[in-house]
């Protein structure tokens, strides 16, 4: 049995069990779950067994998963309802996904083993290896208000909703991603299909992820998205980062302008849209065709919102900024001055987005944008000196020292790359 399960279980089930079962998110719940791990494995003398037992979880096969997060939830559930058992099982099941997502890094960008001399010694180590809260559907449940379509596996789980691959149950080409929203943020979802609608009116783009359906009716409203396989910006950044700074370059400017110009489309739009929340787990790379692609307009600006509301006032949980933070609503590092204020938006918010993502692609390090000695980093890399101006100057914390909108950036690029400036 996996140990790091069943502790967790137990975990959940003392700690948050109310709020699992209303399906909602854990917030602060998240620290109490992973203090009362800690505090299980410490009083059966086991603390320095917690990474070899996180590490054993990610390294199981995803059918073992399963099974033990059956038999786990049958014990430590025991003499609840049956929902309540199925409802963590299903949370025990997305727990080794959880933990890999948050070990990827540059030297595993799998997120499939532990850094060298990695210790789990706090509540905070462990409320970020967990999901943020149980999932409110389960695979071969039929998609709401969509006949003949079938839920076939979780793809993310956040805050403000999942995210699943969902199928059609006779005709194997025809398959989706689709985001449900629940709450306040499922009436979010008709904003951000509203936006993407937008967008679509105005023509397709190949590095824009296309809307497929919507139901925005019910209690689960959803979008649907053309499903993007191989994985997000964020991994590519990772690999990137083995590479040598004459491999990597190229790339690097390839994947700006890619970025750049699908921007610019809806920069360019008759009523310019800003999407706000570019980042890397927001950038979808297609294995097919080997393209960047944007996606998630529209909700990642709300929460940002609200989360910016709340840390003026003193208001925002440490539970909410680990929600939001870390599991990707909104990131301080790509959001510009002006939009952490609460400004009105404007296209070199986005803009400001690029320059970060931009100087992290070529730097292959996610947890930090250009600081002041990003103008020597760039340089020892071999960026030429009027390319970082420009990508530094993209990330500057002042509105007017940055491109007006992405048009003006591409436009600026190619200009560079045609040797127009020196």
């Amino acid at each position: 049995m996996l140990m790091f399960l069943k502790v967790v279980g137990e975990a959940v089930v003392a700690k948050a069990l109310k709020v699992a079962s209303e399906f909602v998110p854990f917030g602060d719940k998240l620290y109490d779950i992973g203090a009362d791990v800690i505090d299980r494995y410490r009083k059966a003398g086991r603390e320095a067994k917690i990474a070899a037992d996180a590490q054993a979880a990610i390294s199981a096969k995803m059918e073992d998963i399963r099974a033990d997060a059956k038999q786990i939830a049958r014990e430590v559930a025991a003499g609840e309802s049956q929902e309540v058992i199925d409802l963590v099982e299903a949370y025990l099941t997305q727990v080794p996904a959880a933990i890999t997502q948050s070990l990827k890094r540059a030297e595993d960008p799998t997120g499939t083993t532990l850094p060298a001399g990695f210790a789990i010694s706090s509540a905070e180590d462990v409320a970020k290896m967990l999901p943020p809260r149980v999932p409110r559907f389960r695979p071969n449940m039929p998609v709401p208000g969509k006949a003949g379509w079938t839920l076939d596996r979780l793809l993310g789980i956040g805050g403000f909703g999942e995210v699943w691959y969902a199928r059609h149950d006779r005709m194997a080409s025809l398959a989706g991603a689709i985001k449900f929203c629940f709450g306040q943020t499922g009436r979010d979802l008709i904003h951000e299909a509203d936006l993407i609608d937008r967008v679509m009116q105005a023509g397709t783009h190949p590095n824009i992820v296309p809307l497929k359906d919507v139901h925005l009716d019910g209690d689960a409203p959803w979008i649907m998205f053309e499903y993007v396989g191989g994985g997000t910006l964020t991994d590519w950044i990772h690999s990137l980062a083995k590479k040598s700074n004459e491999d990597r370059l190229p790339q690097v400017l390839s994947a700006i302008k890619q970025l750049a110009d699908a921007v610019a489309f809806f920069h360019g739009l008759e009523r310019p849209l800003v999407h706000r929340d570019l980042k890397p787990s927001n950038i979808l790379l297609d294995r097919a065709t080997k393209k960047l692609r944007i996606t998630d307009f529209g909700i990642g600006a709300v929460a940002a919102r609200e989360t910016n509301r709340q840390e003026s006032r003193g208001e925002s949980s440490r539970g909410g900024r680990l929600l939001s933070y870390l599991r990707g609503s909104h990131t301080p590092t790509y959001s510009s001055p002006q939009q952490r204020r609460g400004d009105d938006p404007d296209p070199r918010d986005d803009v400001h987005a690029l320059g970060v993502i931009a100087y992290q692609m070529l730097t292959g390090k996610l947890d930090s944008g250009p600081g002041t000695g990003a103008t020597r980093a760039l340089k020892r890399m071999g960026v030429a000196d009027d390319v970082a101006e420009l990508l530094l100057r993209c990330a500057s914390e002042e509105l007017e020292d940055r491109p007006k909108d992405a048009g003006e950036l591409l436009a600026e690029l190619y200009q560079l790359a045609s040797g127009g400036r020196k």
